[in-house]
Protein backbone atom coordinates (compact mmCIF):
# COMPACT_ATOMS: atom_id res chain seq x y z
CA UNK A 1 0.00 0.00 0.00
CA UNK A 2 1.20 3.69 -0.69
CA UNK A 3 1.14 5.73 2.25
CA UNK A 4 2.55 9.10 0.86
CA UNK A 5 0.43 10.63 -2.13
CA UNK A 6 3.17 10.70 -4.74
CA UNK A 7 2.37 14.13 -5.96
CA UNK A 8 3.44 15.61 -2.53
CA UNK A 9 6.94 14.80 -3.36
CA UNK A 10 7.02 17.16 -6.79
CA UNK A 11 8.37 20.77 -6.21
CA UNK A 12 6.00 22.94 -5.12
CA UNK A 13 4.85 25.77 -7.74
CA UNK A 14 5.92 29.33 -6.74
CA UNK A 15 2.86 30.86 -4.63
CA UNK A 16 -0.19 29.76 -5.85
CA UNK A 17 -1.77 30.47 -9.23
CA UNK A 18 -5.18 32.84 -9.26
CA UNK A 19 -7.96 32.13 -11.15
CA UNK A 20 -8.27 33.96 -14.29
CA UNK A 21 -11.23 35.56 -13.69
CA UNK A 22 -9.63 37.44 -10.60
CA UNK A 23 -6.36 38.13 -12.62
CA UNK A 24 -8.62 40.17 -14.79
CA UNK A 25 -9.83 42.78 -12.15
CA UNK A 26 -6.49 43.19 -10.98
CA UNK A 27 -6.36 41.15 -7.71
CA UNK A 28 -3.07 42.64 -5.62
CA UNK A 29 -0.34 39.71 -7.07
CA UNK A 30 2.45 39.63 -8.49
CA UNK A 31 2.19 41.86 -12.21
CA UNK A 32 -1.02 43.02 -11.09
CA UNK A 33 -2.17 46.46 -9.98
CA UNK A 34 -3.91 46.27 -6.46
CA UNK A 35 -7.07 46.63 -6.12
CA UNK A 36 -8.88 46.81 -2.37
CA UNK A 37 -11.73 46.48 -0.43
CA UNK A 38 -15.61 47.53 -1.85
CA UNK A 39 -13.94 48.52 -5.36
CA UNK A 40 -12.36 45.19 -6.28
CA UNK A 41 -15.52 43.16 -4.76
CA UNK A 42 -17.41 45.24 -7.86
CA UNK A 43 -14.89 44.46 -10.23
CA UNK A 44 -15.17 41.28 -9.27
CA UNK A 45 -18.54 40.50 -9.70
CA UNK A 46 -18.55 42.54 -13.10
CA UNK A 47 -15.82 40.04 -14.30
CA UNK A 48 -17.71 36.95 -13.10
CA UNK A 49 -20.63 38.26 -14.43
CA UNK A 50 -19.01 38.23 -17.95
CA UNK A 51 -17.58 35.09 -17.20
CA UNK A 52 -21.12 33.52 -16.99
CA UNK A 53 -22.38 34.96 -20.17
CA UNK A 54 -19.34 33.50 -21.49
CA UNK A 55 -19.65 30.00 -20.32
CA UNK A 56 -23.58 29.50 -21.75
CA UNK A 57 -22.30 30.84 -24.80
CA UNK A 58 -19.42 28.15 -25.62
CA UNK A 59 -21.46 25.32 -24.01
CA UNK A 60 -24.97 26.10 -26.31
CA UNK A 61 -27.01 27.33 -23.41
CA UNK A 62 -29.86 29.83 -24.11
CA UNK A 63 -29.07 32.94 -22.10
CA UNK A 64 -31.29 32.36 -19.21
CA UNK A 65 -32.84 29.15 -18.07
CA UNK A 66 -36.70 29.70 -17.12
CA UNK A 67 -38.73 27.23 -15.94
CA UNK A 68 -41.67 26.39 -18.91
CA UNK A 69 -44.00 24.78 -16.62
CA UNK A 70 -44.70 22.77 -13.18
CA UNK A 71 -47.25 19.56 -12.89
CA UNK A 72 -47.56 18.34 -9.90
CA UNK A 73 -47.91 14.86 -10.07
CA UNK A 74 -48.15 13.66 -6.34
CA UNK A 75 -48.36 14.16 -2.40
CA UNK A 76 -47.62 12.10 0.42
CA UNK A 77 -47.37 12.54 4.16
CA UNK A 78 -44.68 10.50 5.56
CA UNK A 79 -43.15 10.11 9.41
CA UNK A 80 -40.93 12.94 9.44
CA UNK A 81 -42.17 15.19 6.22
CA UNK A 82 -44.59 16.00 3.33
CA UNK A 83 -43.30 14.32 0.14
CA UNK A 84 -43.96 16.45 -2.88
CA UNK A 85 -43.67 15.21 -6.58
CA UNK A 86 -43.23 17.54 -9.69
CA UNK A 87 -42.88 17.16 -13.19
CA UNK A 88 -41.30 20.44 -14.10
CA UNK A 89 -40.77 21.51 -18.04
CA UNK A 90 -37.35 22.64 -19.11
CA UNK A 91 -37.93 22.59 -22.57
CA UNK A 92 -39.89 21.85 -25.78
CA UNK A 93 -39.28 18.40 -25.07
CA UNK A 94 -37.31 17.96 -21.85
CA UNK A 95 -38.92 17.49 -18.15
CA UNK A 96 -36.91 17.26 -14.74
CA UNK A 97 -37.89 15.23 -11.85
CA UNK A 98 -38.45 16.88 -8.72
CA UNK A 99 -38.97 15.36 -5.06
CA UNK A 100 -39.78 18.22 -2.30
CA UNK A 101 -39.66 17.00 1.28
CA UNK A 102 -40.50 19.89 3.58
CA UNK A 103 -40.60 18.92 7.61
CA UNK A 104 -43.46 18.74 9.40
CA UNK A 105 -45.25 21.62 11.32
CA UNK A 106 -46.55 24.82 10.07
CA UNK A 107 -46.01 25.93 6.28
CA UNK A 108 -42.82 28.58 6.49
CA UNK A 109 -39.70 29.72 4.70
CA UNK A 110 -37.07 27.44 5.26
CA UNK A 111 -33.35 27.10 4.50
CA UNK A 112 -33.64 24.50 1.10
CA UNK A 113 -30.80 22.17 0.45
CA UNK A 114 -30.72 20.82 -3.18
CA UNK A 115 -29.86 17.55 -3.17
CA UNK A 116 -28.26 16.81 -6.14
CA UNK A 117 -27.95 13.32 -7.91
CA UNK A 118 -24.70 11.76 -9.21
CA UNK A 119 -24.39 9.47 -12.16
CA UNK A 120 -26.33 6.32 -11.81
CA UNK A 121 -28.48 8.21 -9.24
CA UNK A 122 -31.88 9.42 -9.13
CA UNK A 123 -34.38 10.86 -6.75
CA UNK A 124 -35.09 7.65 -5.05
CA UNK A 125 -31.75 6.94 -4.33
CA UNK A 126 -30.99 10.18 -2.72
CA UNK A 127 -33.67 10.71 -0.75
CA UNK A 128 -32.74 6.97 0.79
CA UNK A 129 -29.39 7.72 1.25
CA UNK A 130 -29.51 11.73 2.72
CA UNK A 131 -32.09 13.89 2.31
CA UNK A 132 -33.95 12.69 5.17
CA UNK A 133 -30.79 13.59 7.56
CA UNK A 134 -31.94 17.05 5.76
CA UNK A 135 -35.47 16.66 7.05
CA UNK A 136 -33.85 16.04 10.67
CA UNK A 137 -31.63 19.75 10.57
CA UNK A 138 -35.19 21.14 9.85
CA UNK A 139 -34.36 21.93 6.80
CA UNK A 140 -36.43 21.38 3.36
CA UNK A 141 -34.86 18.67 1.08
CA UNK A 142 -35.39 18.89 -2.95
CA UNK A 143 -34.26 16.72 -5.34
CA UNK A 144 -33.98 17.57 -8.38
CA UNK A 145 -33.28 14.57 -11.28
CA UNK A 146 -31.38 16.32 -14.33
CA UNK A 147 -32.46 15.77 -17.61
CA UNK A 148 -35.02 12.98 -17.38
CA UNK A 149 -38.05 12.15 -19.64
CA UNK A 150 -41.24 11.51 -19.58
CA UNK A 151 -41.95 10.82 -22.95
CA UNK A 152 -40.32 7.74 -24.74
CA UNK A 153 -37.15 9.79 -25.89
CA UNK A 154 -33.76 10.50 -24.86
CA UNK A 155 -32.15 13.38 -24.75
CA UNK A 156 -28.01 13.29 -25.57
CA UNK A 157 -25.82 15.22 -27.94
CA UNK A 158 -27.97 16.13 -30.58
CA UNK A 159 -29.21 18.93 -29.20
CA UNK A 160 -25.51 21.13 -30.12
CA UNK A 161 -25.15 21.04 -25.89
CA UNK A 162 -23.30 18.65 -23.81
CA UNK A 163 -25.31 16.77 -21.65
CA UNK A 164 -23.65 18.13 -18.61
CA UNK A 165 -24.91 21.81 -20.05
CA UNK A 166 -27.89 20.25 -20.73
CA UNK A 167 -28.33 18.81 -17.24
CA UNK A 168 -27.30 22.51 -16.19
CA UNK A 169 -29.90 23.99 -17.44
CA UNK A 170 -32.42 21.75 -16.35
CA UNK A 171 -31.21 22.30 -12.79
CA UNK A 172 -30.95 26.59 -12.54
CA UNK A 173 -34.32 25.99 -14.27
CA UNK A 174 -35.81 23.54 -11.28
CA UNK A 175 -33.48 26.29 -8.87
CA UNK A 176 -35.61 29.55 -10.48
CA UNK A 177 -39.34 27.98 -9.74
CA UNK A 178 -37.96 26.47 -6.34
CA UNK A 179 -36.70 30.15 -5.26
CA UNK A 180 -39.82 31.16 -5.70
CA UNK A 181 -41.81 29.12 -3.71
CA UNK A 182 -43.44 30.19 -0.32
CA UNK A 183 -41.62 27.38 1.66
CA UNK A 184 -38.34 28.16 0.57
CA UNK A 185 -36.39 31.19 1.62
CA UNK A 186 -34.78 32.51 -1.52
CA UNK A 187 -31.93 33.61 0.36
CA UNK A 188 -31.01 30.67 2.21
CA UNK A 189 -31.05 27.72 -0.38
CA UNK A 190 -27.64 25.51 -0.53
CA UNK A 191 -26.50 22.46 -3.14
CA UNK A 192 -24.95 19.58 -2.62
CA UNK A 193 -23.99 16.13 -3.50
CA UNK A 194 -21.50 13.22 -4.63
CA UNK A 195 -20.05 12.73 -8.12
CA UNK A 196 -22.36 14.10 -10.92
CA UNK A 197 -23.98 15.72 -7.75
CA UNK A 198 -20.49 17.36 -6.42
CA UNK A 199 -19.95 18.76 -9.98
CA UNK A 200 -23.83 19.69 -10.60
CA UNK A 201 -23.25 21.52 -6.85
CA UNK A 202 -20.38 23.90 -7.86
CA UNK A 203 -22.29 24.45 -10.98
CA UNK A 204 -25.61 25.70 -9.93
CA UNK A 205 -23.46 27.61 -7.41
CA UNK A 206 -21.24 29.48 -9.98
CA UNK A 207 -24.30 30.20 -12.19
CA UNK A 208 -26.73 31.49 -10.43
CA UNK A 209 -26.45 33.65 -7.45
CA UNK A 210 -29.36 32.68 -5.61
CA UNK A 211 -27.34 29.95 -4.02
CA UNK A 212 -26.35 31.29 -1.09
CA UNK A 213 -23.40 27.40 -0.12
CA UNK A 214 -22.36 25.12 -1.86
CA UNK A 215 -20.35 22.07 -0.22
CA UNK A 216 -19.78 19.67 -3.55
CA UNK A 217 -18.62 16.16 -2.38
CA UNK A 218 -15.95 14.50 -4.88
CA UNK A 219 -17.38 16.42 -7.50
CA UNK A 220 -14.03 18.90 -8.12
CA UNK A 221 -10.72 19.17 -9.62
CA UNK A 222 -8.95 20.39 -12.71
CA UNK A 223 -9.86 19.37 -15.82
CA UNK A 224 -6.04 19.33 -17.03
CA UNK A 225 -5.36 16.62 -14.30
CA UNK A 226 -8.10 14.75 -16.04
CA UNK A 227 -5.69 14.01 -18.73
CA UNK A 228 -2.19 14.73 -17.15
CA UNK A 229 -2.96 11.92 -14.17
CA UNK A 230 -2.85 8.19 -14.02
CA UNK A 231 -4.91 5.55 -11.58
CA UNK A 232 -2.03 4.35 -10.13
CA UNK A 233 -2.06 2.27 -7.02
CA UNK A 234 -2.84 5.31 -5.01
CA UNK A 235 -5.98 5.16 -5.77
CA UNK A 236 -7.21 1.75 -7.51
CA UNK A 237 -4.70 0.33 -9.40
CA UNK A 238 -6.41 0.53 -12.87
CA UNK A 239 -3.52 2.12 -14.48
CA UNK A 240 -5.84 4.21 -17.18
CA UNK A 241 -6.24 7.68 -17.69
CA UNK A 242 -8.78 9.61 -15.51
CA UNK A 243 -10.61 10.75 -18.48
CA UNK A 244 -11.59 7.01 -18.18
CA UNK A 245 -13.67 7.61 -15.22
CA UNK A 246 -16.03 9.92 -17.17
CA UNK A 247 -17.87 9.90 -20.60
CA UNK A 248 -18.14 12.64 -23.26
CA UNK A 249 -21.86 13.69 -20.59
CA UNK A 250 -18.82 15.33 -18.34
CA UNK A 251 -17.08 18.19 -20.50
CA UNK A 252 -18.25 20.88 -21.65
CA UNK A 253 -16.32 21.32 -25.20
CA UNK A 254 -14.53 24.63 -25.58
CA UNK A 255 -14.29 25.94 -22.12
CA UNK A 256 -10.48 25.21 -21.29
CA UNK A 257 -10.14 28.55 -23.74
CA UNK A 258 -11.55 29.99 -21.45
CA UNK A 259 -11.29 28.50 -17.98
CA UNK A 260 -10.42 25.54 -15.82
CA UNK A 261 -12.67 24.25 -13.56
CA UNK A 262 -11.11 26.46 -10.68
CA UNK A 263 -11.65 29.19 -12.48
CA UNK A 264 -15.53 28.40 -12.68
CA UNK A 265 -15.97 27.36 -8.78
CA UNK A 266 -14.32 30.75 -8.29
CA UNK A 267 -17.56 32.67 -9.63
CA UNK A 268 -19.37 30.97 -6.60
CA UNK A 269 -16.60 33.40 -4.51
CA UNK A 270 -17.45 35.42 -2.13
CA UNK A 271 -20.29 33.06 -0.91
CA UNK A 272 -19.69 30.00 1.09
CA UNK A 273 -18.13 27.50 -0.43
CA UNK A 274 -17.02 23.71 0.96
CA UNK A 275 -14.82 21.58 -1.04
CA UNK A 276 -15.04 18.25 -0.03
CA UNK A 277 -12.77 15.52 -1.24
CA UNK A 278 -11.64 12.05 -1.20
CA UNK A 279 -7.31 11.54 -1.46
CA UNK A 280 -8.02 8.32 -2.91
CA UNK A 281 -11.08 9.17 -5.29
CA UNK A 282 -10.53 7.49 -8.71
CA UNK A 283 -12.50 10.03 -10.46
CA UNK A 284 -11.43 13.29 -9.40
CA UNK A 285 -7.28 13.48 -9.08
CA UNK A 286 -5.60 14.13 -5.94
CA UNK A 287 -3.46 17.21 -7.64
CA UNK A 288 -6.43 18.48 -9.32
CA UNK A 289 -8.17 18.51 -6.27
CA UNK A 290 -5.65 20.39 -4.09
CA UNK A 291 -4.91 22.59 -7.05
CA UNK A 292 -8.49 23.78 -7.24
CA UNK A 293 -7.92 24.13 -3.23
CA UNK A 294 -5.19 26.48 -3.69
CA UNK A 295 -6.50 28.97 -6.11
CA UNK A 296 -9.93 28.92 -4.56
CA UNK A 297 -8.56 29.45 -1.01
CA UNK A 298 -6.01 32.57 -2.57
CA UNK A 299 -9.22 34.10 -4.09
CA UNK A 300 -11.06 34.36 -1.05
CA UNK A 301 -8.29 35.82 0.93
CA UNK A 302 -8.36 38.63 -1.97
CA UNK A 303 -11.84 39.11 -1.91
CA UNK A 304 -11.60 39.36 2.06
CA UNK A 305 -13.90 36.25 2.52
CA UNK A 306 -11.40 34.10 3.90
CA UNK A 307 -13.97 32.60 6.47
CA UNK A 308 -16.27 31.29 3.56
CA UNK A 309 -13.97 28.76 2.42
CA UNK A 310 -13.06 25.74 3.24
CA UNK A 311 -11.48 22.90 2.37
CA UNK A 312 -11.67 19.01 3.86
CA UNK A 313 -9.73 16.24 2.14
CA UNK A 314 -10.52 13.07 3.81
CA UNK A 315 -9.05 9.40 3.76
CA UNK A 316 -11.15 7.25 1.18
CA UNK A 317 -12.24 6.38 -2.12
CA UNK A 318 -14.89 8.27 -3.95
CA UNK A 319 -17.83 7.84 -1.96
CA UNK A 320 -19.79 10.55 0.60
CA UNK A 321 -19.54 8.75 3.75
CA UNK A 322 -21.55 9.99 7.10
CA UNK A 323 -19.12 12.55 7.98
CA UNK A 324 -18.84 14.18 4.87
CA UNK A 325 -22.25 15.04 4.96
CA UNK A 326 -22.36 16.40 8.70
CA UNK A 327 -19.84 18.38 7.39
CA UNK A 328 -21.65 19.63 4.89
CA UNK A 329 -24.56 20.15 7.12
CA UNK A 330 -22.28 21.70 9.87
CA UNK A 331 -21.20 24.66 7.21
CA UNK A 332 -24.55 25.98 6.32
CA UNK A 333 -25.25 25.96 9.73
CA UNK A 334 -22.28 28.35 9.98
CA UNK A 335 -22.74 30.11 7.36
CA UNK A 336 -26.89 30.11 6.49
CA UNK A 337 -28.22 29.72 10.30
CA UNK A 338 -31.06 27.35 11.26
Amino acid sequence: AISEFPGDSLPAKAGRRVPRAALAVGCPCEGAPNVHGEALLRAWRKKAAELRRKYREVSGMPSVSRVLAVKPVGQQRLADSTRLEYHVRTGEHTWSNVTFLRPLGPERPRLTVLCLPGSGSDVGKVEAEFAHEVIREGWNACIMDARAALNPYYPAQNEAMALVNQSLHDLLCCLDWVAGRADVDAKRIAAMGVSQGGTHSWMVAAMDERIAAAAPVCGVCTYRSLWSEWRTEWYDGAWSSFLDSHSLYYFTPGILHWADQQDLCALAAPRPFCLIGGNHDNCFPLSGMRECNRDLSRLYDLLGAAKNFRYVEFEGPHSMPLHTRRTAYQFFREHLGD
